[in-house]
């Protein structure tokens, strides 16, 4: 194992991604898909309480039959259980458009015994969430009190929670979720995951403490489309990668995507809060699971909670990274979340603000990405909505761009 020096002990910082020694060996987690959504889900339990959870992966090619309703939804994510009724997650969301458009886009969620909710991180539109040009990461970090987690995507900040209990969890996750498995086709995404120990290391899981469930399995008797696929590598007996795709069927699930850049965004130059850019960049086209021990300066940004990546934050705030206009009709909308949350449409009210009156008045996490004259649809409803996880929350409101009615924040039961 890498000795550090002791000047980065004291000063707290992230360190470096070196591995620890695997814990003695457990009895695997039990790990059930329930029955509620159609996922495929890693379980990994930690030897002590997560200081944070670290994930990367290259964008999958997501795709959907023609005959898919606009608005089906496919999720990549990584999570920490906070306690039996609390949870989060950070990762990536492909929505079905109309046409044979798929928008990507980088997504938060977090739960409590009475509400849902979810923020989105970065516009979908043309930037760094589109498939095939670079990884990205995926962090949730404990704060230092409270029981609050720091969001962190492509080592820039992203947010924090608010609603999560102050405890000491051990449980990570990581999932692939869809509302439509019979339309519904994934590639192989390869899930590099890691956990930070009490002393600020990076380490991974012990073999003997991961396991996955599906909801069908490919490999044992399940069929396409309604199957999932899924493997896991290991390094030294700890868990390096898993491994996940979900097939399509015959005349189903086949890759509709939208336009992408031949090669990766220009990196920025020079130092930005300590971190040389071109060599963060470079790091982040080949194994960005390596990033936090091979770029100097980078742990300690993450720690600081500054922004570490010029270009990704760069890209996510570039005037053309959200579609302009207002191509999404009232009617377009009352749709998309009747069909997505299970409302009936007599049960929705909608009315139209701006991002910025929206994040004024509800004091949601919007980020600054759409600007305040940013045209947004807003629905509510009283009645039961159902979230993510199958469950049901009682009232609901929902901001959707008007540009083509992506979501970018929404709240179920005790916020509506």
């Amino acid at each position: 194992m890498k000795i550090l020096p002791r000047t980065a002990v004291l000063a707290s910082a992230l360190l470096t991604a070196a591995l620890l020694p695997a814990a003695p060996a457990q009895a695997a987690p039990e790990c059930d898909a329930g029955p509620f959504t159609f996922q495929a889900v890693l379980c990994a339990e930690a030897p002590e309480p997560l200081q944070g959870v670290f994930s990367s992966w290259r964008n999958a090619k997501i795709g959907y039959s023609a005959d898919t309703y606009e608005g089906t939804w496919t999720r990549k994510a990584v999570g920490v259980e906070t306690s039996q009724r609390a949870s989060i997650v950070i990762g990536l969301e492909a929505v079905k458009k109309k046409g044979d458009a798929v928008t990507y886009g980088p997504f938060w969620q977090e739960n409590s015994a009475e509400t849902q909710e979810r923020g989105s991180i970065t516009p979908p539109y043309g930037g760094p969430a589109e498939p095939g040009v670079i990884p990205h990461t995926y962090m949730l970090l404990k704060g230092d009190s409270g029981g609050q987690w720091r969001l962190v995507y492509d080592f820039n900040p992203a947010g924090s929670t608010s609603k999560q209990p102050d405890s000491d969890p051990r449980s990570m996750t990581a999932s692939l979720i869809m509302a439509s498995p019979q339309t519904t086709a994934v590639e192989k995404i390869d899930n590099h995951l890691q956990w930070m120990t009490g002393n600020k290391y990076w380490s991974r899981f012990p073999k003997a403490q991961v396991a996955d469930g599906l909801s069908q399995d490919c490999d044992a008797g399940g069929a396409p489309p309604l199957c999932l696929k899924t493997s896991m590598q290991f390094k030294k007996d700890q868990l390096s990668v898993w491994n996940v795709e979900k097939p399509g069927g015959t005349g189903g699930g086949t890759f509709s995507l939208p336009p992408v850049p031949a090669a990766p965004p220009p990196a920025a130059d020079g130092v930005l809060n300590g971190v040389d850019q071109a060599e963060l960049a470079a790091c982040m086209q080949n194994a960005p699971e390596e990033c936090l021990d091979r770029v100097e300066g980078l742990a300690e940004c993450v720690e600081r909670g500054e922004v570490c990546n010029a270009a990704a934050a760069q890209a996510s705030e570039h005037p053309q990274a959200r579609s302009a206009g207002t191509g999404f009709t009232d009617q377009d909308a009352r749709d998309l979340v009747a069909e997505r949350f299970a409302l009936a449409e007599g049960d929705i009210t909608l009315h139209r603000e701006s991002a910025g009156a929206y994040r004024e008045r509800t004091g949601a996490p919007v980020p600054d990405a759409w600007p305040a004259e940013a045209p947004l649809w807003v629905a509510r409803t009283s009645a039961a909505a159902t979230g993510s996880d199958g469950a049901r929350y009682q009232g609901a409101v929902i901001a959707l761009d008007q540009a083509d009615g992506h979501i970018v924040h929404s709240c179920l039961g005790a916020c509506a």
